[in-house]
């Protein structure tokens, strides 16, 4: 189980599905689907090595119009090439006119 919000804990080789949504400096839902989403993860290292282990993209997640949420799926083969008792880290990033 993840330790605080910003972490996530998976087992290598399982299926997890994440779902987010946007909000405004307000705090308020933005109802609006973005242009472009990155989910990235790379490994944590000290060296600045910036090789992606793997990406999930808008085009990978789904748009939920009534609940204004992303759902995506890490599937087993985007942890297969993953190490044990190795930390990775994760960006979101989105895309928005």
């Amino acid at each position: 189980m993840a330790k605080d919000p910003t972490t996530i804990a998976m087992t290598k080789g399982d299926t997890a599905t994440f779902h987010f949504h946007r909000e405004d400096a307000d705090g308020k839902v933005i109802i609006t689907k973005a242009d472009k989403v990155f989910f990235t993860v790379k490994k944590y290292n000290t060296t600045k090595d910036t090789a992606v282990v793997f990406q999930k993209t808008i085009e990978d997640m789904d748009f939920d119009d009534n609940n204004h949420e992303y759902h995506f799926t890490i599937n087993p083969e985007d942890t297969d090439q993953m190490e044990h008792r190795v930390q990775y880290i994760y960006d979101l990033e989105v895309i928005a006119n």
